[in-house]
């Protein structure tokens, strides 16, 4: 009777996104990417096939129309206590975070094989007042990596979880005339984007050492968020990288910026305004 070798539990150590990764590992490697028809998921697939790996495109295109920001979803005529509000449609949460969840179960049920993962939003740290159903997708996101990181860490054979989290990133739907209208158009608009290139997931597969690490993709650059205990998950890294597009964007605009506004009891401030950037 055999048994299954005794396998060595994965660590969670902060990554230099600074340093180059071994692409030459890529090389034959199997790659399997979600949505990624475009924009970041498309970016992502080109840099792994071109580092050599067998990159596998799935893409699934709904063609429902449906508003995403809670906000829009609510009747524009006075409520009435005789009739029920049409229901909130959910289409981010089931693609952005049971797409996810899905797909993450898949991975864990496969990947032991063994493999490893890699899944993505600044909007799931800092908020993202234009939509909070998106944000809520994304906060969800991040709990799942929260809830499975040190689990599959001691799985035999282990599996790696990373997260990818972007600032705005330059895409076919943040060229449209609708977002560039909105109030999250003028956000990126005012406070810059990232850029694909700098998405990290190729660093991510590349380095088999990483595990249980969230990289904040800025428009200042990359930096592994710390998003654990010893990293005040996250807290000063996230902030310190919102605090530098500020600084850039008064730079570059010549205006003050105030703070995060917010109609909470810690500032006391004003909805309706995100880091200063009116609608």
């Amino acid at each position: 009777m055999t048994t299954k070798a005794e396998t060595t539990p994965l660590k969670s150590v902060s990554l230099d996104f600074g340093q180059t990764p071994y692409l030459w590992k890529l090389k034959g490697r199997s790659v399997l990417i979600t949505r990624s028809a475009r924009d970041i998921g498309l970016a992502c697939a080109t840099k792994l096939a071109e580092a050599g790996a067998t990159v596998t495109i799935s893409n699934v295109r709904s063609e429902t129309e449906e508003a995403q920001n809670l906000f829009d979803m609510i009747p524009t005529e006075a409520p009435s206590i005789d009739s029920e509000p049409p229901k909130p449609g959910y289409r981010p949460m089931d693609v952005n975070l049971r797409g996810v969840y899905d797909t993450h179960y898949l991975a864990l049920c496969y990947f032991r094989l063994p493999r490893d993962s890699s899944f993505a939003s600044l909007a799931g740290y800092v908020g993202f007042p234009s939509s909070p159903t998106y944000s809520m997708s994304k906060f969800g996101v991040r709990g799942l990596f929260y809830g499975t990181r040190d689990r599959v860490a001691t799985a035999n054979p282990p599996v790696r979880v990373n997260l990818v989290a972007p600032w705005f990133i330059p895409t076919v739907m943040t060229a449209q005339d609708d977002f560039q209208a909105s109030e999250a158009g003028a956000m990126m608009k005012a406070m810059g984007s990232a850029q694909l290139d700098d998405v990290q997931v190729v660093h991510f597969i590349a380095d088999k050492t990483a595990h249980g690490r969230a990289a904040g993709i800025f428009p200042q650059g990359v930096q592994d968020l710390g998003d654990d205990l010893e990293g005040d998950f996250a807290g000063q890294r996230t902030q310190q990288g919102v605090l530098d597009i500020l600084a850039a964007m008064i730079a570059a605009t010549g205006k003050q910026c105030e703070g995060l506004m917010r109609q909470d009891s810690a500032t006391g401030g004003e909805s309706g305004q995100f880091m200063g950037v009116a609608r």
